[in-house]
């Protein structure tokens, strides 16, 4: 076989010799027949013998004993003047097809091939079945030609100009069992030694339904409350796709949406989140998409605060605040405000806020919630801290237990003393008519004859004619202006008396020439508290002595409770006269006796002589009582005499008396 690149064309040299005698004469062909595919070239291979003592003048080729013009770019001699007689034919065509002869000639004589050499020029085309072809089935192509069988060609496979290999074939087919999408392609054979001039090509498409589908969405999975989106679904399949379906899951339940490649959803809200999966379908098959998940994204909403515990708080509490919100992605900042007036501080983060209140932290809160999208407030909270700590609130518990204990025990100690004052300033209602009346006559002359002899009466009434008092009992109407006490002051907030005059916190009046302390008390020269008479008084208006022991207003001295002691501290009457714990008088054998000193038995009064005074006279009789407090001079101390003074000595040792006067009867007190 020789290749010429010149004219792109391969030619098979068909060539025999038989070398034999040379004296012999003949004409021989490498093969008696052979196919070619039209448009190719083909070579005859030829040799002829002769005797050796001729010389070769001419060589001829014959088709049908008709002479080739040699000379032509169509018929080329290949051979020479010796031996060789190859004839080359370029671009076959059918009429190419026919026997063919060689014949050489010497200058004695000529000599014909005996026999003939037989060319079939033949088209080549490939036949596929089944057509068409789905997926899985067994598919033979064949390489058909009009060559006579006898020829018997080698026939070479291609794919997509590859020569095709790892498959079975036999003659003149190529078997693919079973054929699958990847043998798809465009196939061509050829007969072997023409390569270069293969058949045309054949496609085979093998059909098979949707695979790899996939469902998408414009927004590459980040999609915001309002916009819009399109979902996509694509899918490889031959034949092509021709029916899309878009599917929604809610739940266990599924529902058609859309059909169509592309499924569109606008101005898109929380509802349309959820799973979707599109179909598609051929006329192989149908196969849907796996889900694709539309997660519409939005700023938090339903914000709220809450605190727990809630309602009044007291100062040391604590308190827990929550915050809590919708929103997608899930909120990924808390933050905690609070307002009181016109101003807003930071208090916090994160959705659990907790405090140990303090005296500033009272207000509105509320707190803010955060995402990618946006935030949002809750509405406000509000916190009252009403008081202190619980330790503290125990302690106010006490005092509040304790200033009731001592309201109490002055209420009852005020009625005690009210009750003793009482029994210590009445008369005794039992004595004897002439002992109290011989008394009291004896007393007056005693009065009379020694002007060096203090006497004073003390008679006391009390009458209330208005309806409207102030806070001290004194009368007002309802002109008067009163302070938060209740006391009535002038213009000028200064307190006065019902007739308009000033007067200190004790109702006592002052004038414009009074020392007067902070809060409007009047003090002497040396800031000492002191009454309107100028005499020294402790802080609550109670009159002292030098001392500062408690005195009453004729300077004898009295307990705190205002009951009169003598200068040991033992109780007396308000007449001086010594009493037992109960406040009934006593003598110095400590006997129960009346204010006149006569002795009394269980509480019937008896006379001197021990007789018990007649019920029958008490309505009758006006009782009276002389009582004479004497100091001896000599001894410094107090005595209570219960006998008028008689005789000259006795008369200088008293310094003075005192003369009480009440009556059990209607009539007037003296």
């Amino acid at each position: 076989m020789y290749l010429y690149p010149q004219y792109g064309t391969q030619v098979i040299h068909v060539c025999a010799f038989t070398l034999g005698s040379l004296d012999s004469w003949g004409v021989n062909y490498a093969t008696q027949s052979k196919c070619a595919p039209l448009g190719s070239t083909v070579d005859i291979g030829c040799s002829y013998t002769y005797p050796s003592y001729y010389t070769i003048k001419s060589t001829i080729w014959m088709k049908y004993d008709t002479s080739l013009d040699l000379g032509r770019h169509h018929f080329m001699y290949l051979g020479d003047r010796q031996n060789n007689c190859t004839l080359r034919i370029k671009y076959l065509s059918y009429g190419d097809t026919g026997e063919y002869k060689f014949r050489f000639e010497t200058y004695a004589n000529g000599w014909t091939a005996e026999s003939a050499f037989m060319l079939y020029v033949t088209a080549l085309w490939v036949v596929m079945s089944p057509a068409p072809v789905r997926e899985g089935q067994n598919v033979t192509l064949t390489c058909s030609t009009t060559c006579p069988p006898h020829t018997n060609p080698t026939y070479i496979w291609y794919r997509n100009t590859q020569r095709v290999t790892g498959r079975r074939m036999t003659d003149s087919m190529l078997m693919l069992k079973p054929v699958s999408s990847g043998d798809s392609g465009s196939y061509s054979c050829a007969v072997k030694g023409h390569e270069a001039h293969p058949s045309p090509e054949v496609t085979l498409s093998v059909q098979y339904g949707p695979r790899n589908i996939s469902a998408t969405d414009s927004s590459s999975g980040y999609i915001v409350e309002g916009d819009s989106v399109t979902l996509t679904c694509s899918s490889d399949a031959n034949p092509p796709v021709h029916t899309y379906t878009w599917y929604r899951k809610t739940g266990d339940k599924t529902a058609q949406v859309a059909t169509g490649q592309n499924y569109s959803i606008t101005n898109t809200s929380t509802q349309a989140s959820g799973p979707y999966y599109c179909q598609a379908e051929n006329e192989v098959g149908r196969k849907h998409s796996s889900d694709l998940l539309v997660n519409v994204y939005y700023a938090p909403r339903n914000t709220s605060a809450s605190v727990s515990p809630s309602g009044n708080m007291t100062e040391g509490s604590s308190v827990n605040f929550t915050c809590s919100s919708d929103a997608n992605p899930p909120v990924s900042d808390y933050t905690w405000y609070k307002s009181s007036g016109n101003e807003t501080v930071l208090r916090g983060t994160g959705p659990h806020l907790k405090l140990t209140l303090a005296s500033g932290d009272g207000g509105v809160y509320h707190c803010q919630a955060l995402n990618e999208v946006g935030s949002q407030n809750s509405t406000g909270v509000e916190v009252i801290i009403t008081g202190g700590t619980a330790q503290q609130i125990l302690v106010f518990l006490l005092i509040a237990v304790a200033v009731a204990l001592a309201v109490v025990l002055t209420l009852v100690i005020g009625i005690v003393c009210c009750r003793k004052k009482r029994t210590s300033t009445e008369v005794t209602r039992r004595t004897s008519d002439d002992g109290q009346m011989r008394l009291l006559r004896e007393g007056m002359q005693d009065t009379e004859e020694d002007d060096s002899t203090h006497v004073y009466d003390e008679i006391s009434a009390a009458a209330r004619t208005s309806d409207q008092v102030i806070s001290g009992g004194d009368p007002v109407d309802s002109g008067d202006l009163l302070d938060s006490g209740g006391d009535p002051v002038d213009s000028g907030g200064v307190l006065v008396d019902s007739g308009g005059d000033p007067v200190d916190s004790g109702g006592d009046p002052v004038d414009s020439g009074d020392l007067l302390d902070s809060g409007g008390d009047p003090v002497d020269s040396g800031g000492v508290l002191v009454d309107s008479g100028g005499d020294p008084v402790d802080s609550g208006g109670d009159q002292v002595d030098s001392g500062g022991d408690p005195v009453d207003s004729r300077g004898d001295l009295v307990d705190l409770g205002g009951d009169p002691v003598d200068s040991g501290g033992d109780q007396v009457d308000s007449g001086g006269d010594p009493v037992d714990s109960g406040g009934d008088l006593v003598d110095f054998g400590r006997d129960p006796m009346d204010s006149g000193g006569d002795r009394v038995d269980s509480g019937d009064p008896v006379y001197s002589g021990g007789d018990q005074v007649d019920s029958g006279d008490e309505d009758d009789v006006h009782y009276a009582s002389v009582q004479f407090k004497a100091k001896n001079k000599d001894t410094a101390q107090d005595t209570l005499a219960v006998q008028p003074r008689k005789d000259e000595e006795q008369e200088k040792d008293v310094e003075y008396a005192t003369v009480k006067f009440s009556s059990r009867s209607s009539a007037a007190n003296m």
